[in-house]
């Protein structure tokens, strides 16, 4: 996301939970990092003079004062899916370790690294590729060292309900710079009519 030309004030960004004022008054170019979940977003400034960290590029999950935030090992277990009777669409996740339903033109499918962030919140990042065919040169296709594994691609949110809400970020292309398998390209949004958020059923 990029805010163009604000005033140097109090700025607060509802739904980021961010909160920040620029010590000049300047105009200025802010960018927020859209692979950090949202309680915990990063604001960066173009102007040298200021405390907030500058990058171009989607980075780790930091806190304000640039210390990473901790997470744990994860405890969880189960399967969610948007629809569970189609099996072959389905988030899968065994502690550490998760295998998701990513694209559908040529089968994809991902192994997943799991790590616990809260009671109910797991932070899901790209371990390896699974399986993937050839059925459509013209679509997205992974190559696996393009792909990075220390990037966020989602977030998982368990409801008191049994259900998972899914924020969905995408892969990050560290050769193209940019990032991939979002909106319908990524499966499970598509198989949910492009809907989000994106609430997934336990699948028992």
């Amino acid at each position: 996301m990029k805010l163009k030309k604000l005033q140097n004030k109090n700025l607060f960004i509802i739904g980021i939970s961010i909160l920040f004022s620029c010590k000049e008054k300047k105009q200025e170019t802010i960018h927020s990092d859209p692979t950090i979940p949202s309680e915990t977003s990063v604001v960066y400034s173009k102007y040298k003079h200021d405390t907030l960290k500058q990058s171009n590029d989607p980075i780790n999950i930091k806190s304000i004062n640039n210390k990473p935030i901790q997470t744990y090992p994860s405890d969880l277990k189960g399967t969610w899916a948007v629809i569970c009777q189609n099996e072959l669409t389905t988030l899968d996740i065994n502690k550490n370790e998760g295998y998701l339903s990513l694209y559908d033109f040529n089968a994809i499918y991902i192994n997943l690294k799991v790590e616990k962030l809260s009671k109910n919140e797991y932070l899901l990042k790209y371990a390896s590729l699974s399986s993937q065919e050839n059925y459509y040169e013209d679509h997205l296709k992974i190559v696996d060292e393009e792909i990075s594994k220390d990037k966020v691609i989602g977030k998982l949110i368990l409801k008191n309900n049994g259900k998972a809400e899914l924020q969905w970020i995408g892969l990050y292309n560290m050769k193209k710079q940019k990032l991939e398998f979002v909106g319908n390209d990524f499966l499970l949004i598509k198989e949910n009519g492009g809907k989000t958020p994106l609430i997934l059923e336990p699948c028992h």
